[in-house]
């Protein structure tokens, strides 16, 4: 039986790990947060009412948040509107809201959020413009925020889950074939906030291994994963859906030697129409920050309202592995073309042909501003 029947503001148990009174600073590291708490969901009749509710969910989260000078904070996939929008009409609906409202073009009141507590945010929200390739469409995505109020940038979902995702929203594109390096072809670009090179990726991205470890190419320290993991036995199973918290986010970590996050949403998510408050979809609440070594620095005891925080200092964690030995280093990607290659002998020797091709993003110089030695 659920403690919580009906939708309630946030009110979380703080969970910490703190590496030192103040907060990393610039290129050493970042204090960073993540929120797993209430959603309100859109329905047809009350975005902006549901809207309402979250962004002053996200004004508690910072609040509290900045009381431990943090530097940055997240929240689960389609934070602004909630996950279970039902239809491709309310999730348009939602998007061209935000549009309208101006979140896209200056983050709006997530911007003011941001220069009032000092704090970069991402924000994950339908958004509804074009994609990178040019392709207009309402997509799964995330606001970047600095903590200036700046607008950094949108992260597009690039793994779509399901066939109610597939109906709600478009897949981007990208430009891989553009002359030079454009940041905005970059499906895995990665985003300076205190000197720290944070990456984004969402969700059902988190279970693809190729996308952790393109951003870590890309000089990512830290791996951000909104998501909206509900409790769930599919059709036709024996077993749950696994937990990512527990499998994939610490191998992500372990694998690319940079922190990784996941953050969830917490108990039930509640569509609102009047005094009528329903219970739409169940959440895992397995929120977790991990370090480089595939641990938790912090992680969500219960599927309840929490915030985590966590100081996320690279050198804090030296390598486990011999001299010059690195799994980012020893990588050898002209064994590899069977990642990139437009059709291949899967599952049992059948022949598949994917619809886009894909390749990795280019390598980041080095050494960096965030090296250890110095």
């Amino acid at each position: 039986m659920q403690k919580n029947t009906t939708l309630k503001p946030y009110t979380p148990v703080i969970q910490t790990y703190l590496r030192q009174l103040t907060p990393p600073a610039k290129n050493k590291g970042i204090r960073y947060s993540l929120a797993q708490g209430p959603s309100q969901v859109a329905t047809a009749s009350t975005i902006k009412e549901a809207i309402t509710f979250n962004l002053d969910t996200m004004n508690t989260a910072c609040s509290l948040a900045a009381k431990f000078d943090v530097q940055l904070i997240s929240f689960p996939e389609l934070f602004l509107s909630g996950y279970e929008l039902k239809s491709a009409d309310t999730a348009a609906a939602t998007a061209h809201y935000l549009l309208e409202h101006h979140f896209y073009e200056t983050g709006g009141p997530i911007s003011a959020l941001a220069f009032k507590y000092n704090m970069a945010i991402i924000c994950p929200l339908p958004y509804q413009g074009v994609d990178p390739a040019g392709n207009p469409g309402t997509y799964d995505a995330a606001l970047v925020i600095d903590h200036t109020g700046t607008l950094l940038g949108v992260q597009f979902k690039t793994h779509l889950w399901g066939t109610e995702e597939y109906s709600w929203f478009r897949a981007p594109a990208y430009n891989m074939q553009k002359s030079g390096y454009d940041p905005l072809q970059n499906p895995y670009r990665i985003f300076d906030i205190n000197g720290f090179p944070v990456g984004i990726a969402i969700c059902y991205d988190a279970e693809f291994p190729e996308v952790a470890r393109c951003l870590a190419l890309n000089g990512a320290l830290l791996t951000v994963i909104p998501t909206a993991a509900p409790v769930s036995m599919l059709s036709g199973q024996t077993e749950p859906y696994p937990d990512i918290a527990l499998h994939c986010i610490p191998a992500n970590a372990l694998h690319n030697q940079n922190f990784c996050s996941y953050g969830n949403r917490a108990s039930w998510e509640y569509s609102v129409e009047g005094s009528v408050q329903t219970q739409v979809l169940q959440y895992t609440g397995n929120s977790i920050i991990c370090d480089p070594y595939g641990s938790a620095l912090v992680k969500a005891v219960r599927n309840e309202d929490t915030l985590l925080i966590a100081d996320c200092i690279i050198c804090d964690f030296p390598s486990t592995q011999p001299p010059e030995t690195s799994y980012l280093i020893n990588r050898r990607p002209d064994l590899y073309n069977v990642l990139t290659a437009p059709t291949a002998p899967y599952p049992a020797g059948e022949s598949y042909t994917y619809m886009v091709n894909q390749q990795d993003p280019p390598t980041p110089a080095t050494p960096n501003k965030n090296r250890c030695d110095r």
